[in-house]
C-alpha cells in the first residue's frame, strides 16, 4: 500500500520538529511520498532532494494564507506542483511582511488600551515553544495575553463574565467579535486573494486544495460548504483535503463533491511535531481511519498522474 503525507508542519513554520527529523520518521514510516506544507513558505528543492534519495517522492508545496475578499472569509489552500513561479515566492514574501505588521500593530493596541504585553516578551515566549516570528497570528497574541492573570482580570472586567483564552480571540480580534472594532486598528490587508493566487496555480498546472473544510467552514457546516464550493472553484480549486479528524458525514459530503465536479483530493496529518496529535492535528504520517486502503490508494494514484504528467 502507497502511504503518504500531504499536509505538515516544520520549525520552517510554525512546527515543533526539524526538517532532518521528518525526513527520518518518515523513513521509519515507509512513507512513499510527503510534501511539507509550512505556512506561506514553499518546501526548498533540499529538502525534495533529500526525500528523494531516502526513496520517497515529494514536490513543491506550501500552504498558502489567503482570503474571499467578497465575502471577506480568510482560508486556507495547500498548493503542490513541480515547481512554482517566482510571483509566487513574492506574495508569500509579501504575506509574512504584512502579518508581522499586524501582529505588532495588534500588540500596540492592547498596550494602548492598557492590557499587559510587551513585544520582545510576546516573540521570545513563542520562540521557545518553537514558532517561527514571521509565521504567528492573532490567537498567538491572545494566547501570551492569558499568560498573565492582569489580563485575564481585564478582559472579565470588560465582558462581564470570565471567559477562556478562545473566547477572548473570538470576541476581540475576530470580525465579528462584539469588541472587535474598539482593539482593531486598520492596515493593508495582508491575505493575498483567492484570485491571485489562481492565476498562479493555473500558470504552474499546480494542484489547489481547500484545507481542513471541515474547521475552515464548520461555521457554514456541511451544507453551507456546497453552497460556497463553486465560488472556489470557479478560481482553480481542483481539489479538497480530507481531515485525520473529519467526521463520517463529512467524508461523505466530500466525495460527492469530489465526483460532481471531478475534483482531485488530498489527504493530510497537519502534524506540527513528530508525535503530535489534540482535536485539530493528527500523528505525523497518519490518514482518516475511515477510508479504506482502496480510498487510499485511489487518492495516491490520481495525484501523482496529475503532478508527474
Amino acid at each position: 500500500m502507497n502511504t503518504f503525507d500531504m499536509h505538515f508542519h516544520s520549525q520552517l513554520s510554525d512546527g515543533k520538529s526539524t526538517t532532518e527529523e521528518i525526513l527520518d520518521r518518515a523513513k521509519e514510516l515507509w512513507l512513499d511520498m510527503l510534501t511539507l506544507t509550512d505556512h506561506d513558505r514553499i518546501s526548498t528543492d533540499d529538502f525534495r532532494l533529500w526525500a528523494n534519495e531516502r526513496g520517497m517522492k515529494s514536490y513543491a508545496s506550501t500552504e498558502i494564507s489567503t482570503r474571499n475578499y467578497d465575502e471577506w472569509k480568510s482560508l486556507h489552500l495547500t498548493c503542490y506542483a513541480q515547481s512554482f513561479w517566482d510571483e509566487l515566492y513574492k506574495i508569500l514574501n509579501n504575506t509574512i511582511s504584512w502579518k508581522e505588521e499586524m501582529l505588532s500593530t495588534q500588540i500596540d493596541v492592547f498596550i494602548e488600551k492598557w492590557f499587559m504585553i510587551e513585544k520582545q516578551a510576546f516573540y521570545d515566549y513563542h520562540k521557545s515553544n518553537w514558532k517561527n516570528s514571521d509565521t504567528l497570528n492573532k490567537f498567538n497574541v491572545a494566547q501570551f495575553m492569558y499568560e498573565e492573570k492582569f489580563n485575564k482580570m481585564k478582559v472579565t472586567e470588560i465582558m462581564w463574565q470570565e471567559v477562556g483564552v478562545e473566547e477572548f480571540y473570538l470576541a476581540f480580534l475576530k470580525e465579528w467579535g462584539e469588541f472587535y472594532e474598539e482593539y482593531h486598528k486598520q492596515i493593508p490587508d495582508y491575505e493575498p486573494s483567492v484570485e491571485s493566487i489562481w492565476k498562479l496555480a493555473q500558470q504552474d498546472s499546480a494542484i489547489l486544495s481547500i484545507a481542513h473544510p471541515n474547521f475552515s467552514f464548520s461555521r457554514d457546516h456541511i451544507s453551507g460548504f456546497k453552497e460556497k464550493l463553486p465560488y472556489y472553484l470557479d478560481r482553480w480549486v481542483n481539489a479538497i483535503e480530507i481531515n485525520s479528524k473529519a467526521s463520517k458525514k463529512w467524508i461523505e459530503a466530500i466525495y460527492h463533491l469530489k465526483n460532481k465536479y471531478n475534483l482531485l483530493l488530498t489527504l493530510w496529518s497537519d502534524n506540527h511535531g513528530i508525535w503530535s496529535t489534540d482535536r485539530k492535528h493528527e500523528d505525523f504520517g497518519k490518514t482518516n481511519e475511515l477510508l479504506s486502503i482502496e480510498n487510499k490508494e485511489q487518492i495516491w494514484r490520481k495525484i501523482v498522474e496529475y503532478l508527474d504528467y
